[in-house]
Formats: C-alpha cells, structure tokens, sequence
C-alpha cells in the first residue's frame, strides 16, 4: 500500500522503501473519554500499591521485556529503520531500568525525618495521578520507558501519546506492561492529533504532563500545561558540542565523533551535532572523520553486518536536505553526497564546515547523519562557541587531563558532560537539559520524584 493523507488514521510506513505496514484509527473524543476514566480507576488501585509490590511488578516488565526482545525490536525496525542491533539494545536498556527502579524504589520513597524543637516533622512521597507522557519516534520504546518507569514506580499512572509513525510501538508497549501484570489502565495508549491535547491536558484526572520532543512542541504544552496548571518535564531538542582539545587522544576522539554522529541512523536528540576542534587538530581530526563516515554503507537494518539503514521518515530526509542546501548557500562547504528524493528516506553521511553566525544552519539542530565540524584556535574559544547555541542538552570533551574536563564542564551551560565518550542516556544519573532543550529531569531519582506529591507532616 503507498502512503496517503487520510485524517482518520495514523500510519505506520516502512522508511525502506515508504510503503504502508499498518493504519491506526484516530481515537475520537470518545473513546479519550474513556481511556482516561480507565486510567483513573487504575490510579484509585495503583497508588494504594506497597513499595514490594510495585517493584515486582517493574521486575515481571523487565522479565516480559527479555522475553519477547526479538520481536519487540523488529517492531521498532519495521517503523523507523534503526539497525536491528540497535533495536534489541534499546529494548535490553528499557528492561535494565525497570529493575534499576526496582532494586532501588523501596530506598528512596522511605519517609525523610526532622527533628524540630519539641515536634517531629516527616516528609513523604505520594503518587499525584496520571501523567501524560508525548512522546517521539526515534527511541520508540526507550524514550516511553525512562518516562514511563518512573512514573509508575511512582504509584501513578500513564497515559501514552507516542508519535503517529510508531503506532505499532505504542500497542507493544501498552501489551508488554499489561502482560507483567499491572492494573488495568496502568498504561494506556491514546491515538490522537495534536489539535485534541488540551482536551487531555485540561482533563482533571491527568495530573502532569512529559514531553521528549522539539522545541516548537514543548513551547506549545507548556503553554497548555500552564493554563490548566498541570506541572511538566520537557526533554526537548539538542545540538550538542564535541570538544576535541589539543591533547586529546586523536584517534578515539575521531572514533567516538563518528558512532556520536551516526548513533541511531544520526536521529537522537543527544546526538554529538557541533563538532568543536583546535586548531591544531583540525586537518587531521576532518581527515580521519570522512574516512571513517565513508565506510558506513547503506543495507537491509535487519542485518547484523549493516552499518547505516534508512531515516524515519521521508519527510524529515526532505527537511534535512533543504538545511544543508541552506547552509551551503550561505557559504557553507559541504562534504558527502547529495541527498535523492527518489531514494525514499535513505540519507548519506555528510560534514558541514564553514559555517558562520548568519548562516541558517548555525543556530539549528541537524537531526540526521550530517554533522558541523569548527575550527577554533585554543580550549576557551572552543567554550565560548560550544554556549553559543539556543540549546543546552549536553556535550562531550576530549582530553587527557582530568583537571582540564572538570575546569570547562563547570563552564558549558547544558544538563550532562561527558568525558572522553559520546553522550548516552542512563537510567541511572539525571538526564535533562537548559535552555531551549527543556527543564526538568528524568531517571535516577530526580525522574521518580517529579511526578510525586513530598507532602510534610509535623507532629
């Protein structure tokens, strides 16, 4: 079936070769209606849950998770064409934190005691309610689980609004949670446009609202959240900075770049965007960067030998293209073929230099396989030009010096740095960004208690 526009249904389409897998009825107001009160009658059952309790139930999702990881990651490579390998890693990842929260629930919801004077004082965690997760499509089963765990760990429940595109993720998900045994309406998925969120939102059962989405997207919830006064996390968009510095390891730092680029077909919002290099690096630091890009090769993502299969979409492939053709008329020079339509969402890997504030593309996340690499004449320009960005989700720097990663992450304006290693999401440190990349935080404990009510006693 080739893709058509029909306002009733959302499809699922093979970024291969743009044919349609499946069609998802729109849900009507309806059945929202109903979804939500199920949510609600589960919360009036899920809260009341002892801490035991809910950590077998996180442990029977990473169980059902394990079980079925083969399936569950041709589903998701079936809808965005992410390499298999990086399919089953996701699910593996998602599994991994449900028994992190698991292991560690029971530890951080113990009541916290203060002694004042005469009186005892006590602060406590409880659930709030459901809480509506918007999620995207190029993590379609991990950003929804290191929203979603928390949130349930937590004694709420969760309301699902996945990307169109990833319908199909969205149904594995709602089955593989009501397999491990949670309460029906626990985790409910709704299939709804954009233009029926504030029905959902203004909604008095939903209690809070998560986003993992761009920028124009978590302006628009956060505005709908704050007139009906609904507390949010928003996870939004990334350019992040890879600062190469002049005594880095040049060739891990180039072999880190290129897997930090084209992680996820180059589709994920802490992707390494700005590539940040001294000077006195820089020739050999591009050298060796195109070499590496020009060994990926495009192939069937169900193999394990394929290095780069297809974008999700063939219309974020188009928007891509027209950045680059941008950027290279404002002065930009471009390294890499050119982009064929007529290749569905097939993108090859590309490196932008030359790019200069004024160009469109400088202050713009590049979310696909093509990177900006800069030249910079020593470390504190390479500062100065890593802040110089709308965004603040993360960055990388590349030194041997210890002191000198500790001396310029304290002056980075974002949520993460890492040392000497690409950017990865983990369950198990705060993840979050400033700026135009969003506020609030998601795993470790910070995720656990952002939808909770810390309600004081003093007696």
């Amino acid at each position: 079936m080739v893709a058509t526009h029909n306002p009733k249904v959302h499809q699922s389409i093979n970024p291969i070769d743009g044919s349609v897998i499946a069609e998802h009825p729109i849900d009507s107001l309806n059945d929202v209606s109903f979804k939500l009160d199920q949510s609600g009658r589960a919360f009036a059952l899920l809260k009341h849950f002892d801490l035991g309790t809910r950590s077998d139930l996180l442990v029977s999702v990473a169980s059902v998770l394990s079980k079925n990881k083969d399936r569950l990651a041709r589903i998701i490579t079936a809808e965005t064409g992410k390499l298999l390998k990086e399919s089953i890693a996701e699910i593996e990842k998602c599994a991994n934190c449900a028994t992190y929260y698991a292991d560690h629930l029971e530890a951080w919801l113990q009541p916290l005691d203060n002694k004042q004077d005469s009186y005892h004082a006590q602060s406590t965690y409880y659930p709030t309610g459901t809480v509506l997760g918007i999620m995207p499509f190029n993590y379609p089963f991990w950003q929804v689980f290191r929203s979603a765990v928390p949130v349930l760990a937590g004694g709420n429940t969760y309301l699902l609004k996945h990307a169109p595109s990833t319908q199909l993720c969205a149904q594995a998900i709602e089955q593989v949670l009501a397999e491990a045994g949670f309460p029906n309406g626990s985790f409910i998925n709704i299939n709804i446009d954009v233009d029926q969120l504030e029905v959902v939102i203004a909604n008095p059962l939903v209690r809070g609202v998560t986003l993992t989405g761009s920028t124009k997207a978590g302006r628009v919830v956060a505005a709908l959240a704050g007139k009906y006064l609904k507390p949010t996390v928003l996870e939004l968009g990334g350019s992040d900075a890879f600062i190469v510095l002049d005594d880095a390891d040049l060739e891990a730092a180039i072999k880190g770049a290129v897997q930090g680029r084209m992680v996820n077909n180059g589709q994920s919002c802490i992707a390494s965007k700005r590539f940040i290099v001294v000077e006195a690096l820089f020739d050999a630091f591009l050298d060796g960067f195109k070499q590496e890009l020009g060994k990926y090769e495009f192939g069937n993502p169900l193999l394990q030998a394929t290095t780069q299969g297809p974008m999700a979409r063939i219309d974020l492939a188009d928007q891509l293209a027209d950045q680059v053709q941008q950027a290279v008329k404002a002065g930009a020079t471009y390294w890499g073929e050119p982009y064929n339509p007529a290749d569905s969402a097939w993108y090859h890997p590309g490196i932008l230099t030359d790019v200069i504030p004024g160009n469109p593309v400088f202050y713009q996340e590049l979310f696909g396989p093509v990177a900006m690499v800069f030249c910079v004449k020593n470390a504190e320009e390479a500062i100065l030009l890593a802040n110089d960005s709308p965004y603040g989700l993360g960055a990388c720097i590349w030194t041997k010096a210890a002191e000198n990663f500790h001396y310029f992450a304290s002056r980075l304006d974002v949520g993460m740095v890492y040392h000497n290693q690409m950017m990865v999401s983990d369950y198990r440190i705060p993840f979050g960004g400033t700026k135009d990349s969003g506020y609030g935080r998601e795993l470790s404990n910070h995720g656990l208690y952002a939808f909770m009510n810390p309600k004081a006693t003093r007696s």
